[in-house]
């Protein structure tokens, strides 16, 4: 009797014993469950709003920079399968910013294959936080930015950290984790903010993408090039606006192709259109600008079985040289192009060295202003893309 009233106290001894190690397990695991469910903090983010992209990543590269005391910059992937850009840089380049990296380069097959990489010999690019640009910063090394199953960024450090790559690996890891829940929402409502500053005709920047990109350079040197295409009215009288929007949507293209990483190129009013080029100055903008008309000239553009001679008319300035004032610079550019038209068309009126009050010099070509830019039927019925 003594035996099974021992049997039978261990029995429930033990199953207590057990009742309360399953409580604890579980509640351990809810309490864990519980922390993953929280927001991730990261520091200098106000939890309570949501921040902007562009907010976010200044903010991770400037601590990931100070962690490796060498640049860094964070390249992101907006959709699977898409290009992969530069988005942000602690030090450096502007004009890096918004650059399509190879899809083999560091950057590239961090965010490809989701996993952290060290590259010790190649440049991965120019610009990024030494003056001497004929001696790009060599080697690099990155950690991916990754929510849930899906890695659409990487956090790079351009360099040799004096910490070394495993040290610099380490510290850099949790800064991409604990941002990447901020930084996934942030992107997508970037991209829809994005889609509103774009022209739908021409996937060109519209004014609002136009004066967005002058703010954000804020008083930093940029060149400034306004176009605006000669006697396009005719285009839309003597044919229609559907023919109107194929040529515009061809001058898009060949717009896009005239500018290089990191510029803005936009369509501000009708046939009226805007280059920026940041980190440029006068004589950079009067070589787009008189190289773009060139090109338009040159050029048989297409609409509904018939084709154009097209020209184009420019006013370029710069800040600082020759305007101080960076936010003068689109009136005065303006200004430039009224005079452009007024002086025949077909032509590049480029700000004096002290600005507008010096007069400007003209690069014009022969023949300009003709009347109507439409020049008959192509062979075939060709049509344009």
């Amino acid at each position: 009797m003594n035996a099974a009233l021992l049997v039978f106290a261990g029995a429930v001894v033990g199953g207590a014993v057990g009742w309360v190690a399953g409580r604890r397990a579980g509640r351990d695991r809810a309490e864990e469950l519980a922390s993953e469910a929280r927001p991730v903090v990261v520091p200098g983010l106000r939890m309570d709003a949501e921040p902007t992209l562009e907010g976010a990543l200044r903010l991770l590269v400037n601590e990931a920079a100070a962690q490796v005391d060498v640049p860094c910059a964070v390249a992101l992937r907006e959709q699977d399968g898409g290009p992969i850009r530069i988005r942000a840089l602690s030090r450096g380049d502007l004009r890096l910013v918004d650059r399509e990296v190879d899809i083999e380069s560091l950057a590239g097959l961090v965010v490809t294959e989701g996993v952290p990489k060290v590259e010790r010999a190649r440049p991965f690019l120019h610009g990024l936080g030494t003056r001497d640009r004929r001696r790009p910063i060599t080697g690099s090394l990155g950690v991916p930015i990754v929510v849930g199953r899906r890695t659409f960024g990487a956090l790079i450090a351009f360099g040799e950290p004096a910490v070394g790559s495993t040290a610099a690996l380490a510290r850099l890891d949790p800064l991409a984790r604990g941002y990447a829940p901020v930084l996934l929402p942030a992107m997508a409502a970037d991209i829809e903010e994005r889609k509103a500053h774009t022209d739908v005709l021409t996937d060109l920047a519209n004014r609002r993408g136009f004066e967005k990109q002058m703010a954000r350079l804020k008083d930093g040197p940029r060149a400034l090039v306004v176009i605006d295409i000669d006697l396009f009215k005719a285009v839309n009288d003597q044919h229609s606006h559907a023919a109107g929007d194929q040529v515009l949507r061809q001058f898009a293209k060949l717009l896009k192709e005239a500018v290089r990483d990191g510029d803005t190129a936009a369509r501000i009013g009708g046939e009226e259109f805007a280059i920026i080029l940041p980190g440029g100055d006068l004589a950079l903008g009067v070589e787009v600008a008189e190289r773009l008309r060139s090109q338009v000239e040159a050029r048989v553009f297409f609409a509904d079985g018939d084709q154009a001679r097209l020209t184009i008319s420019c006013g370029v300035t710069a800040s600082p040289v020759p305007e101080a004032q960076a936010s003068n610079l689109a009136r005065l550019a303006d200004s430039l192009l009224y005079q452009a038209k007024r002086g025949g068309r077909n032509r590049v009126v480029v700000a004096g060295p002290r600005g507008l009050p010096e007069g400007p010099r003209t690069v014009a070509a022969p023949g300009a202003g003709d009347p109507s830019p439409w020049v008959g039927p192509v062979a075939g019925g060709g049509r344009g893309v």
